[in-house]
């Protein structure tokens, strides 16, 4: 018996609406992790000189797991448990909950990450087949990535869980989970690039082209892609929450349901 459809407009819709209704409490979570991340790409933007892709800017992105952990774990415990089961500020507090999460996170983001950034850091006017193959390739892994992600849910709520019980659970249903998983994507990255346009032209009239890279102006640019950044990602929190649930059963204090 093949398993039950995942209703995506239903979790779309959903995921969207729950995180209007929780945007205050999301707007709290995030507020530490959110400073985290804008002195993280601050420091490397001015110590560093960072300019378009380099391992630089690889190395920062690393780095911003760190905050983006602490937010989603305390985002997903609240979706799944309840208010009372993420009772902390996230971005004050660091656990082996946070480090399991960040390993099963790494493990599923650090390869597509790598080879995205890959064929950047040559020449952008110069890239070889060999560098447009990798990229093709990254972004298999992405879709694959995306494909199993709901099951950081699991290790939110500390069940124990690996990528193939992801696999297992998903099975039958995979386009489903990840064209819920690109929606929250590909709209978070219209929106930031919107954001980004816009904060640039309301900064250009005082921009000193003489002074070069002003810290106030670039400090403006980061808080406005950050809060974008982290608006996006507490709506694909819910997603991944909703799907974790729909696909095997999840309720607290009972067992999970077997995988089809």
């Amino acid at each position: 018996m093949p398993p039950p459809l995942l209703d995506v407009h239903g979790v779309v819709v959903g995921m969207f609406t729950q995180s209007w209704q929780q945007r205050r409490a999301i707007w709290d979570m995030m507020t530490v992790p959110l400073i985290i991340s804008i002195a993280i790409q601050l420091a490397a933007q001015l110590l560093l000189d960072m300019r378009g892709f380099s391992l630089g800017t690889l190395a920062a992105r690393l780095l911003d797991a760190i905050p983006t952990t602490m937010f989603l774990v305390a985002w997903l415990r609240r979706l799944l448990l309840g208010e009372a089961a993420a009772h902390w500020l996230p971005g004050l507090v660091w656990s082996a909950r946070e480090t399991r999460f960040l390993l099963h996170l790494m493990s599923l983001a650090l390869v597509p990450a790598v080879l995205l950034v890959l064929p950047l850091l040559g020449n952008p006017g110069e890239l070889s087949a060999q560098a447009r193959a990798v990229g093709v390739g990254a972004l298999v892994m992405v879709v694959f990535a995306l494909r199993l992600a709901f099951g950081l849910s699991a290790t939110a709520v500390d069940l124990r869980w690996d990528p193939a019980q992801s696999w297992r659970y998903g099975r039958g249903r995979g386009l489903a989970i990840i064209a819920i998983m690109l929606v929250p994507i590909l709209l978070g990255a219209a929106l930031s690039l919107a954001a980004l346009l816009a904060s640039t032209a309301l900064l250009e009239p005082f921009v000193d082209e003489s002074a070069g890279q002003s810290p106030a102006r670039l400090l403006v640019i980061l808080l406005v892609s950050g809060i974008v950044a982290y608006a996006q990602t507490a709506v694909i929190g819910v997603a991944l929450a909703e799907i974790f649930r729909a696909v095997t059963g999840f309720r607290p204090g009972t067992a999970l349901q077997p995988p089809p």
